[in-house]
This record gives C-alpha cells, structure tokens and sequence, in this order.
C-alpha cells in the first residue's frame, strides 16, 4: 500500500495558506490510485521537542545507552519509522521571520541522522528516489532566493543527504488581507496558481507504467528531431539562437520563412536610418527542445 506522510507546520489553523496547498495535494494523492494511505503529522498541534542531546544526532548503533532522554529517543524512532516508511512526502513550510517554524527545525533535527538516513554514498541512502514536495508560502511579495531562507535546509537534508526528489511550490503576500499595499488581487492570483499545481500532480496512466514524462510514446511532438526539420530553413531545425536563417529552394516552408526574413530586414533597414535599430539585424528561430527521458512526471 502507498503512504504519504503529511507535515504541516503552519500556526495559523484554517486561514494557512500552506495547509490549503498540502491539504489538497494530499486529496489530489489519495485519489489517483487505489489503497493508498495518508498519515498526517501536525508538527503545531503536536509539537516535537528539540534535540535534547547530541547523541540522538548519531546513528542508534554508535550512541551508546547514556547521554540522552530515552522516552526523546523513542519518540526520535518514531518519527523516522514514519519518513521511513512513507513514498512521498509532502511538507507544509511557512516562512516566519525569515525562517522555517522552529516546530518544523525540530523535526528535521530528529530525521538528520548522518549514518542512518544521510549518506554521502548514494547507494546507502535509505530515502533515495523517494519524493518530497515542500509548500511554502511568505506574506510579502516575492523576491529573488528569498524562498531559500526554507526551502534551502529542507533541500539540504532531504535531497543533498537523503537523496529524495526534491520539489518546491510557493506563493506569496499571504498579508494581503491585512496589508492592501500588496495587492490582493495579485496574492489571489498566485494562490490560485500554486493550487493548480498541487493539484495537477495526480499520475497518469503513462507514469504509472513507467514512461517518462515527456516521451515519444506520450507526446509525439517530442522527437529529438522535428519532421519538420528536414530543411535547413524550415521551423523545428534547431537553428542556434541568434543565427540567421538560410532558406532552401525545396521547402515552401523555407520559401516563406525567407520572404518573412527579407521583410524584417528592410524594416530594420528603415529602423537604422532614424537611429532605432541595432547595426546588425539577425532573424533568430528557436530551438527544437529534446525530450527528457530521465525526467520522470509528477505526481
């Protein structure tokens, strides 16, 4: 039976941005397949002690049987029996004072075991390929790596340490309703679509049977080359950007896109005699995009 084990760690109940988003990515998860399980941790409403000693940052066979609380220990056993036995793991983390919610630093002090869930040898790592989405949200606006305040520990241990397949989904300005200057449509507009998101992560058939998100058995667009790419001048040919189109006499399609390239030249012309234009004047296709056939799908 699958298991999703999820965490949330918000303060603010049902007005929680991030428990709306794990909430329905969670809904969204039970519904894309039979037996499947969901065990629910509310690190706010059941808090964790923080690491009392630092024998319980070390794996059980090398810490001995003095130095540490041993009802903090069993509680330690289980909150990793639960990380340890679930698929996925989808993670609530609100950005408070720049920071993730202590209650949420506890947990991830108790699973951060070097040796026993962290390791740098791939191949020993017990949560490898296992999948982590973390939902965060901040009540300002966006800003460049702000998100990393935590998202980036959490990305540390999960995916650095414990090799898990790391995803993050955020919105913003969550105090619109408190501060107008924020704009609430555009907060609205955000959550909405970060909802999209958590809830466009059900399976597909194709996923299930283990074909790759972008593939050409699901996509027949996605070809390391185009048909259309049987011409120098035609569109798909993967010509580099910035590079100037050659055409050829055999492709109607190439014919069109020349008489579309002579007509931007002249243009140009006219743009450089008043001084609007750069000097030179390259007509630029874009590029076919392989396919990706590591890249698994979201589920």
């Amino acid at each position: 039976m699958a298991t999703l084990l999820h965490i949330d760690s918000s303060a603010a109940g049902e007005l929680s941005a991030t428990r709306a988003l794990s909430r329905a990515f969670a809904e969204t998860w039970r519904t894309a397949g039979p037996e499947r399980r969901i065990v629910v941790r509310d690190l706010h409403a059941d808090q964790l002690p923080h690491l009392g000693s630092v024998a319980l940052h070390r794996p059980r066979a090398a810490r001995g049987e003095t130095g540490f609380d041993p009802a903090q220990a069993e509680l330690q056993d289980r909150v990793l029996a639960e990380l340890l036995a679930a698929d996925v793991v989808v993670i609530g983390a609100p950005m408070y004072n720049y920071s993730m919610p202590s209650t949420l630093k506890a947990w991830l002090d108790l699973v951060h075991i070097p040796g026993e869930t962290a390791f740098t040898d791939p191949a020993d790592q017990p949560l490898r390929g296992k999948r982590a989405v973390v939902v965060t949200a901040r009540g300002i606006a966006a800003e460049p790596g702000i998100d990393e305040y935590v998202t980036g520990p959490l990305r540390q241990v999960l995916a650095v340490a414990c090799g898990m397949d790391f995803e993050v989904v955020s919105t913003s300005r969550t105090l619109a309703n408190v501060i107008p200057a924020l704009g609430p449509e555009y907060a609205a507009a955000e959550f909405e679509q970060a909802m999209a998101r958590v809830r466009a992560r059900r399976p597909s058939r194709a996923r299930l049977a283990g074909i790759p998100a972008r593939s050409p058995e699901r996509d027949p667009g996605c070809r390391l080359r185009s048909r259309r790419s049987r011409h120098p001048g035609s569109l798909g040919s993967g010509a580099r950007p910035g590079a100037a189109v050659r055409s050829s006499p055999r492709s109607p399609r190439g014919a069109g896109v020349a008489r579309a390239l002579r007509r931007l030249q002249a243009s140009a012309r006219g743009g450089r005699q008043r001084g609007t234009t750069p000097r030179e004047f390259r007509f630029a296709l874009p590029r076919t995009r392989p396919c990706s056939p590591g890249r698994q799908g979201r589920s």
